[in-house]
Parts: C-alpha cells; structure tokens; sequence
C-alpha cells in the first residue's frame, strides 16, 4: 500500500496535467474557429463522448510526473505563464446501473438491510502534501455515522403494536401518536462511504449511536452478498456496529468500487424513562431527522414494568385454638422504570362462603410493620423504604397500599384468611386473585388456589363373639373406629361427633325387639392417638367428652334420666369448651356394649335375632350441602340360639316294631262334623305295633336351654 502522501502528489500532478491539456486543446479549437465553424462545433461532442478511466489518466501522469516534479519544488504547481493551476477533481463516467452490487444482511425476514458499492474515483483531499490527512467522522473504532450526518441519507422511525403487528411510519414533521408500550424499529440510509477510508481507518466498521428513546435492542444478524456471508451486525450499550468482512472490501477494491452505500435497522422497546410522566410529549433528534412523538399521559403506570406472585404458603390448612387459617404470600416488584402509586387489591373469587375474615385486617388503614405476630399481616421491605398500609375494603376484598417504587424495588406482604368452622370446607376451591395497580390502571394479577380437602378410614367391628350371660341375657360388644389420613387429608375436622343408632331410618333392629335391645350406658369409653403419639391413650368422659343419649329422634340429653324406657342412639362429642378436633394423622376410637333380653327372641317367635346399628361421623366442616353426618357405616349381629319346637323323621323299619306308652294318652277322633283329640284310659292300649317300613317321627317343643316353660302347645298336623 503507497504512501498517503504520496498518493496525494499523484492527483495533484494528474490534474495540472489534464489543466495543461485542456489549455492546449483549446488553444487549437480557437484557431480552427476561424477556418471551419462546423468543425469547432462537432470536436467538443466527439470529446465527451470519450471514457477515460483512473488508470488510463494515471499513466499519463506518472509519465509526466518526472518533468513536473523537477520544475516544482513547492506543492503549488506553476504553468507555463507561472499562473496558479486550479485544482478540479478527476470523477469518472459511470454508465447507469453499473458497478453496483446488492448486499442484504438475514436477520428480520421483514426487512433486509442493502448496501451499494459505487464504481469510481475517491474524493478529491483538498490539502497540501504535507498536511496530516485526519480521518472522516472523528472516532478510530468504526466510522460513526452519528457524528457526520453528510453521509447519512436518510432516517426512519416506525412503530408496531405487536410482534404480528404492521410498521407505523412516524413523520418527522408532525405529532405522532404513539402507545408507549410499542415496538419501535430506527432504520438508517447512509452513503458515500469510502472503501478505502473504512478500510484503513476504521477496521471495517460502520457504527451508529441510537437515541436513548430505544432500549430492548434486538439487531444481530448476518451481512450476505451473493449468498455468502461478507459481515455481521450487532448492538452493545445501544450502539450499533456494522463490521464487514476486509477480504470482501478488499475484492470490491480491485473490482474498481470505491464507495459504498446501504442501510441497517434496529428494533427494541420504547425507553419510558424519557417519556414524560405529565404530558407524554417528548422530541427525538437521530441522524439528520427530528421527530415529536406523543406517547400520551401516566406512560410509565400505564407500561412499566411490574409483576406481582400471588402464593399460599400453607400446605395444610392451619389449625389453632381461635380458627383455622390459609397463609398467603404477595411479592409486587417493578421493573427498570420503578412504577408510581402502586396498590394490590386481594379478592375471594371462588368459595368465599368457607372464608370467615382477612385475619387481623378491618377496614381501618393500619401502617405495616416486619414483625410477625400470629396470624396477623406483615410486610418485608428493603432498607430505607416505608412500609405500606393495610385495610378491607366495602366489598371485602383487602387493599394493600404501597405507593412509588423505585426500579428494580420489590416488596412481600404476608397475610392470613380465617376459615369458617361451620360450613363444608370439603373439596370447596377456594380461588383468590390479586391484582397490582398503578395510579388507576391494572397492570398485573395472580391467582392462587386451595381445595381443602379429607381422606379418612372409618368402619364398625363387633369385638370377638356375643356372651351368653347367667341371666340369659346376651351381650355385645361394638369398636367405631375413625383416622383422618396425613399424606392426602389437608384440614382439620372441627366439632367432631360419633353417632350410633339402633334405630337409623335405613338400617334398624326389628321394632318387636327393639324394647328388650339396649345400650350398656356405663361401657361407653373414647381413646385417641394424635399423629405424633406412638399409641391410643384413654380420654376422660368427665373433662375430655360427653356422651348423649336420645329414643327415636336427635333430642340428645345428658344423662339419660328415663328409667322406664331404654335410649336407642348415642352420640359423642368434645367436653363444654373442647370440642373434638381430629387433625391429620389423628386416629380416634370408641368402644360400647349392647345387651339383648331373652324377652326379645320371643317377640321374635324365632330362635335369633339380629341386632343392627348404623355408626355416622359428624364434623361441623366436612358436613354435606344437606346437611347430616359426612359418612356412615353399619353392622348387624346375630344372638340366640332357640328351638321352640322340631319336627324330625328317620329312616324307615325293617322290622315290626311295639312301643309302650306311659302316662296320659290321647286318640285324635274325626268325624264329618268335627275332629277332636280325646283322652283315652291309661290302663289300657298300652302299646302300639309298627309294621316294617314305617317312618317314625320325632316332635321336640320348648328346647330352650331351660330358659322358657310351655304352658300351651298345640300342633297342627299338615299333609
């Protein structure tokens, strides 16, 4: 590569040379003037017409440099008449459509970015030789096109709504009304751009300083010429840097192209930090262009960035003496731009009749603090930030006042909501959203969702057989047995009741036995083994629970004070200000006797009966829409084992047989008008003969194991 300087005494010396033949030239049209008009006029059209190349005027002046260089010791080149030679820049004639090549870079399929290389002669360097030629547009790294605006062409700004959304042109010279929240895209034409100088001082690179009304930018790509990658475009600290390949610059060089022309785009988000909060009006100057843009009042709380997480920290509904609670978590954090006047209003969506209250929060405005006391709402802020209010609104929904929050800011309020103790809890979502405003506007909301939700074992055992007592009265002994699972149960069952009834309306002892059918009252005894006991422990029926007794309805009383009548149902419940509450992993059982009355199998006419009891579990918060018991089982028990009379025959005679009677002896008579048994004399017919093949019968009455006497027994002989 030549010295710069150098170079710059060879465009010197080319263009005295042309000055010098021009004169000449010149000088011989003014004398053919004289003798042939006709000729002067057709010389300088023959003389335009005529190409001549860089090269060809270079040989020429290097051919003539040795003559001139010898005649001139100074930079200023003297004629012939030693008058000063102007100096007029060579620019080569280049025929349209020429030496011009198309060079897009992939990266958007909506755009591509062009760039023209110009075949022709460099721009003449009005200085002497030796003068420090400085390079174009100020910086080293890159040529910044920001700095010189005559190489800039043009400039766009456009704008879109969403990413499938259509370019919006922005006119310079107008108000242009934009949603703060678009996408904005600068495209820059630039031109002239010398190979050489790029090439030599500017590491290949074009670069361009974006307004700071841009920020997100997105404008990597390739630059691709003929199918063949020849650069890249990227984008640091809002700068943009075209880099092109040396070898491909290179090549355009010795292709004779000189200049290169094209454009390159970026694309990121409106900057809201220089919008202004009041007004939204704001001018961007990039480039050669100026733009007023209009991005209307409040830009930043109607597009900040902000995001609220809506939790619920508990994965078991949290039971304590005063109720049964949610916890909640809402972390609100803004984003770059900070955000002005922020609130979050928490709502009960779904289920909001199992919600008694936001604990600790009325609908006076209370201040805040990071203490955690109970269930009541605290608030966890950065250093040097206040705390925010708290406070229930008419509608019930909870209001947390934050105010401004500076960028990047972020802030988490716990809180608790109070179930209700009475309702049905069970498989009811409870869905609560929360949603952040700024000023006015809502920017973001979260829901959260809790199923409360019951697994259990529960069923009904007769322990061992039923016991024969001396009295000859039977007694029965019965286990109700319940567990409220850990793993898949998530809420305490609150007011838990056993029931158990002789006579439920589904399933019940016979009505005819139900008198001589009752509870041991004194046997009825309650244990329990809570999650973290190793075994049952035996409650107490004076201070830990109460047994109720009722006769045919739910009028439970306590004690049982009708001693002509016996109670045909019971219930179990907490002691007066404890009541039961079985929490998960809590396993409860209940055992009780049941004493049957001989009495009762004569009612029957039967030789058993069969007792039958439901048991139903009850809970305040697991009851059904209905109302009632949340589940039931039953058992039923055979007891007795009576044959009032039987009727047996055996095989028949081989052989004639006699049998003799003793004592009272009685003959059936029938007649056409009646039939009657009648005594006959003892003394005599005191034996019976059985021909052979006869089948004696054998007729038992009153096998009662001694308990019963027959005082009439009368059978009935049926063909």
């Amino acid at each position: 590569m030549q010295n710069k300087g150098t170079d710059y005494i060879r465009r010197i010396l080319r263009d005295k040379a042309r000055q010098k033949r021009w004169r000449q030239i010149m000088l011989c049209l003014s004398c053919i003037v004289v003798f042939c008009t006709i000729y002067v006029l057709i010389l300088p059209a023959i003389t335009l017409e005529k190409k001549t190349t860089c090269e060809e005027e270079e040989q020429i002046a290097i051919q003539e440099e040795q003559n001139l260089i010898q005649e001139e010791d100074e930079s200023t080149v003297q004629g012939d008449d030693s008058d000063e030679v102007e100096f007029v820049s060579c620019e080569p004639i280049e025929e349209e459509n020429e030496n011009v090549e198309d060079v897009e870079i992939a990266e958007d399929p909506e755009e591509e970015m062009d760039v023209d290389f110009a075949s022709g002669e460099e721009d003449g360097i009005a200085a002497a030789a030796d003068e420090t030629v400085v390079p174009e547009a100020g910086a080293a790294n890159g040529f910044d096109l920001s700095a010189d605006t005559s190489k800039i062409n043009d400039v766009k700004l456009s704008y879109k709504l969403s990413d499938s959304g259509t370019w919006q042109e922005c006119k310079s010279d107008n108000d242009t009304l934009i949603p703060a929240n678009a996408k904005i895209k600068l495209q820059v034409e630039y031109k002239d751009i010398q190979i050489s100088n790029l090439m030599e001082n500017y590491s290949c690179e074009l670069t361009y300083n974006l307004p700071e009304l841009m920020r997100n930018i997105k404008t990597e790509g390739g630059i691709f010429a003929g199918g063949n990658k020849v650069g890249t475009v990227t984008c640091e600290n809002r700068k943009i840097t075209v880099t092109f390949d040396e070898n491909y610059l290179n090549g355009l060089k010795n292709n004779s192209r000189t200049t290169i022309n094209g454009n390159f785009y970026a694309q990121g988000d409106v900057n809201l930090r220089v919008v202004p909060d009041t007004g939204g009006t704001t001018t961007v100057t990039t480039g050669n262009k100026t733009f007023k843009l209009n991005f209307e009042p409040d830009a930043v709380a109607k597009y900040g960035q902000i995001s609220v997480d809506k939790t619920c920290t508990s994965s078991q509904v949290i039971s304590t003496a005063n109720g049964d609670y949610l916890a909640y978590t809402i972390t609100v954090t803004a984003g770059e731009d900070g955000c002005p006047n922020v609130s979050v209003v928490d709502t009960i969506e779904s289920s909001s009749d199992c919600v008694d209250s936001y604990a600790g929060i009325s609908t006076t405005e209370e201040t805040l603090t990071a203490d955690q006391n109970g269930q009541k709402p605290y608030e966890t802020i950065e250093q040097d930030k206040n705390h925010g209010t708290i406070r229930t609104n008419e509608s019930g929904s909870m209001a947390w006042g934050i105010g401004n929050m500076a960028a990047y800011e972020s802030r988490t309020l716990t809180y608790y909501v109070k179930l209700k103790d009475d309702v049905n809890l069970r498989n009811k979502e409870i869905k609560n959203k929360a949603a952040v405003y700024s000023k006015t506007y809502e920017r973001a909301y979260d829901n959260t969702f809790f199923t409360p939700k019951i697994a259990y074992d529960m069923d009904k055992v007769q322990v061992g057989d039923f016991v024969t007592n001396e009295n000859g009265t039977y007694t029965i002994k019965y286990r109700l047995n319940f567990t409220l699972k850990k793993d898949t149960s998530n809420y305490a069952l609150k007011n838990f009741e056993f029931r158990d009834l002789l006579d439920a309306w589904d399933i019940q002892t016979d009505p005819k036995a139900l008198p001589y059918i009752s509870y041991d009252r004194n046997s009825v005894e309650l244990y329990v083994k809570t999650d973290e006991a190793s075994d049952y422990t035996s409650l107490s029926s004076e201070t830990d629970y109460t047994v109720s007794w009722a006769k045919g309805n739910d009028d439970y009383i306590t004690p049982w004070n009708d001693s002509n009548s016996n109670p045909t149902r019971f219930k179990i419940t907490g002691a007066k200000g404890k009541p039961i509450t079985v929490n998960p992993g809590d396993s409860y059982y209940v055992t009780y006797s049941v004493t049957v009355q001989p009495e009762a199998l004569a009612a029957m006419k039967s030789d058993r009966v069969e007792v039958k009891n439901r048991y139903y579990a009850y809970a305040s918060n697991a009851k059904p829409d209905s109302g009632g018991a949340f589940d039931q089982v039953w058992c039923g028990v055979n007891v007795g084992n009576y044959k009032w009379d039987e009727k047996k025959v055996e095989t028949g005679t081989a052989t004639d047989q006699t049998f003799t009677m003793s004592g009272d002896k009685y003959e059936y008579k029938s007649s056409e008008s009646s039939a009657k048994l009648e005594k006959s004399d003892s003394q005599t017919d005191t034996s019976f003969t059985v021909p052979a093949g006869s089948y004696p019968y054998t007729v038992d009455v009153n096998q009662t194991l001694g308990d019963w006497d027959a005082t009439e027994v009368s059978m009935t002989r049926i063909h």
